[in-house]
């Protein structure tokens, strides 16, 4: 008896949070449809998260941040193109901070969305919740703290939730900015980002260091040897990938090894910061710059073999809305004084490698690895790159909002959804 008593009380404690986030549910978002994107918010946003990169390389323990509500709604803006079932928005006055999200959880019936509205009051005793309502309920401010501190305790372990929330010693406005005050010793912020680090590639899906540095190893010594080209296609490059995934995915994780191939690829044919979502993968003697692989091009062009590789592992290691606004978010900001100008080249490409990987893990859905067709077609750009050369291309930002007004404009979906046709109808993406 007493065993089903304490089973019971489990049972309940675990699917209380559940059924009450179902009745916090309502019909209506209570943030408006996200406005239209432009240059200058990409810009904003760019500022923002580089404020707080260059809080936590700080060697001194004390430091501010400030972000203004321009700033704020920029960020929830991209956000929103990332997530497209959230919508965010921020107001910023003397007197309080109000933040507001609306989300729209995936596979429930009727359209329900979950709204959340927060206020935070200025403080100088740290992080203060003056009000929070989850839907239609007002929930107790002095259980959010604790709440915040017990998930991200769970989620970086050894208490760096609860050093993180603590280490906001105030918070202020100035006109209609935010002032974040930190006291975080440098110690603690070294160990947050490296927890932060560990915690994103074991979510990210991808093999183990010692597997990607194998492909990596691999790819090298293929192009030394030259059974891959120092100029031309990328495509060979692909072929010899996913060929090698292929045998060693015979009776093993097919799709471990897929991705794997893919991140190797991407880091020595397209961006080397990628070795964050596994760990060191460049061995100490192969510096990037000796990469045979820097003059390969595809569409024409190597900035195009880039986006579309790291493209495709940002599909991976996410999901495709993701990986299309990080990719809008960079043309956004070549779009701004300065920049090489907005590109729908440079997007074709990215779409073509979220497309890539989407193809592949679609057809790896029983476990067998490559198929021998997608394979072959590897070997062949028409079959995996869109023609791009009638795309508009380099517009700066004044050119790019009088012809497109921004993102989310019924001239600039035209515009991708022609994109995307073609992509639909590659050779590579249609096969049975």
């Amino acid at each position: 008896m007493r065993f089903f008593v304490v089973v019971s009380i489990i049972l309940v404690l675990l699917a209380a949070p559940i059924v009450f986030g179902l009745l916090a549910l309502q019909s209506f978002p209570n943030v408006e449809t996200p406005r239209t994107v432009k240059a200058a918010n990409a810009q904003q946003a760019k500022a923002v998260l580089k404020r707080f990169r260059d809080a936590f390389k700080t060697n001194t323990q004390q430091r501010k941040i400030s972000v203004s509500e321009d700033e704020l709604n920029s960020v929830m803006l991209f956000a929103a193109r990332a997530i497209p079932s959230f919508r965010g928005d921020a107001a910023v006055a003397p007197s309080a901070i109000r933040l507001a999200a609306s989300l729209k959880p995936p596979r429930l019936p009727g359209g329900k969305w979950l709204n959340l509205n927060v206020t935070v009051q200025p403080s100088r005793q740290g992080l203060e919740i003056a009000a929070i309502r989850l839907g239609r309920f007002d929930l107790p401010p002095q259980l959010v703290r604790p709440l915040l501190t017990f998930a991200m305790d769970m989620a970086l372990g050894d208490d760096l939730g609860t050093l993180a929330v603590d280490g906001v010693s105030e918070v202020s406005v100035r006109k209609r900015t935010v002032v974040i005050g930190l006291n975080i010793s440098p110690r603690i912020r070294e160990t947050l980002l490296a927890r932060s680090k560990s915690r994103l590639r074991t979510d990210s899906g991808f093999g183990n260091e010692a597997e990607v540095r194998g492909y990596l190893a691999a790819i090298h010594d293929a192009a030394v040897a030259g059974q891959l080209p120092r100029k031309g296609s990328f495509t060979p490059y692909l072929r010899f990938a996913f060929d090698r995934a292929q045998k060693r995915g015979l009776g093993g994780d097919s799709a471990v090894e897929m991705r794997s191939a893919t991140l190797a690829l991407a880091i020595y044919c397209g961006l080397r910061k990628l070795e964050i979502l596994v760990g060191k993968v460049v061995p100490e003697g192969l510096k990037i710059q000796n990469s045979h692989c820097r003059s390969v091009t595809l569409g024409g062009r190597g900035d195009l073999r880039q986006h579309f590789i790291v493209s495709a592992v940002l599909k991976m290691a996410s999901d495709r809305g993701m990986a299309f606004a990080i990719g809008e978010f960079k043309e956004l900001l070549d779009a701004n004084k300065g920049g090489s100008g907005f590109s729908f080249d440079d997007v074709a490409a990215d779409l073509a490698g979220i497309r890539f990987a989407t193809t592949l893990f679609a057809q790896n859905n029983g476990g067998g690895g490559v198929q021998p067709e997608l394979l072959q077609m590897m070997g062949r750009e028409k079959a995996v790159f869109p023609k791009i050369t009638d795309l508009p291309s380099r517009m700066p930002e004044k050119e790019f909002t009088r012809r497109f007004g921004g993102v989310d404009t019924p001239a600039y979906v035209a515009m991708i959804r022609k994109i995307e046709q073609r992509i639909d109808v590659l050779p590579f993406n249609v096969v049975q």
